[in-house]
């Protein structure tokens, strides 16, 4: 029996099966001497026949951990590592595992015209993108819808000249825009493009029409078309007052399977501006007790939404954690009943304010109580 220490610092006892044991023996009393000049293959008779992943570990002169097995439950994998990172969004909640847990991810190798439709997982990852941004720190948005008669542009100079020539115009009108767009197909052959954007600067008025008007001159000048036709039709632009209206539109408009999906073309559906802000508005790690609580009523929250309880308790035993998307004020909730109170203002102060972080005046007020001197 040999005393090792595992990849947690522990020290542990190998002990060999029979089969082990007995191919061990034999081989010792085979050539004694060849053995115990050689402990690369003593060590290597004694891990013979053990399963593949207690090879790579005795190999490395650790054990497995006690309690680990092939596929661990979540929280269990969590009791024997650091901890679990919690990401909060705008809407949605992101529990995950340390990469420990976690392969390397494997990129898919894209090639040239690759792209053909939209499919679900795209649309799957445009919904995620719209839960995470951070809607309160932006101004309204504005809904823009661009077309071009069919007989006029081929299909890839139409998306040359939007890509190309108007959404560089459109960050010259629009101070620090950011912008999701799609491109959809339609029964004539021919595509048109939706576009979502807002604006940094949080109130700038990008819904009146002094912007309207200069946008649709831009797609009209991008096209090359300024003849009655085009001006009442070819730019398209909506208000979106409220984000519950943008999600109306992104679900109508922009999630929508094509029924003419036969029509082929290539290239990407949709993408978004890198400045879009989809970042965590909090992130912080869980104890065991305040992970039960986090899944207890993650759980309820869901049961009440009338969601498949099989489809919950899968999703909570995944080895590489969860999201769930909530509304504002049930992740309020949520994290009001885990007892996380600096992280609930944290979330509050953004839904308020637009920023998650402590104005220089309030850092200043905190400073001054604990008799510090705070400069901005």
């Amino acid at each position: 029996m040999k005393t090792t220490e595992n990849i947690f610092g522990e020290k542990v006892q190998i002990q060999p099966s029979p089969v082990q044991a007995t191919r061990q023996v034999r081989t010792v009393g085979t050539d004694e001497k060849e053995e115990r000049d050689n402990p690369v293959g003593r060590q290597r008779s004694v891990t013979e026949g053990a399963e593949p992943w207690s090879q790579d570990h005795i190999r490395n002169g650790t054990a497995k951990p006690k309690g680990v097995t092939e596929r661990s439950t979540f929280l269990n994998a969590w009791k024997l590592l650091d901890g679990a990172t919690v990401r909060v969004f705008h809407s949605e909640i992101q529990v995950s595992i340390p990469k420990k847990f976690k392969g390397r991810r494997k990129m898919p190798k894209r090639e040239k015209n690759d792209i053909t439709n939209f499919s679900k997982k795209s649309r799957f990852r445009m919904i995620r993108i719209f839960n995470r941004i951070q809607t309160k720190r932006l101004s309204d948005a504005i809904f823009i819808s661009c077309t071009a008669r069919q007989d006029s542009l081929t299909v890839d100079d139409f998306q040359y000249r939007f890509l190309k020539h108007f959404l560089p115009k459109l960050k010259e009108i629009i101070p620090n825009v950011c912008f999701i767009w799609k491109l959809e197909p339609h029964k004539s052959g021919k595509p048109h493009y939706h576009l979502l954007a807002w604006s940094h600067v949080k109130n700038f008025n990008i819904t009146s029409e002094f912007y309207k008007r200069k946008i649709r001159k831009a797609w009209r000048d991008a096209i090359g078309q300024h003849d009655k036709a085009a001006q009442l039709y070819s730019c398209k632009i909506d208000s979106m007052t409220s984000r519950k209206k943008a999600s109306q539109y992104l679900t109508k408009y922009m999630l929508k399977v094509s029924e003419f999906q036969e029509v082929q073309f290539t290239g990407r559906r949709w993408a978004r501006s890198k400045n879009l802000p989809c970042s965590p508005i909090s992130e912080f790690s869980l104890s065991a007790s305040e992970l039960k609580r986090l899944q207890a009523i993650v759980r309820l929250l869901l049961a009440r939404k009338n969601k498949l309880s099989e489809r919950i308790e899968e999703m909570m035993a995944s080895d590489y954690g969860y999201f769930v998307w909530f509304e504002p004020s049930e992740i309020l909730g949520i994290l009001k009943f885990i007892n996380d109170s600096a992280n609930m203002n944290r979330y509050l102060r953004y839904l308020e304010t637009g920023s998650p972080d402590q104005t220089h005046s309030e850092l200043a007020e905190l400073a001054r109580r604990h008799g510090y001197s705070y400069a901005s």
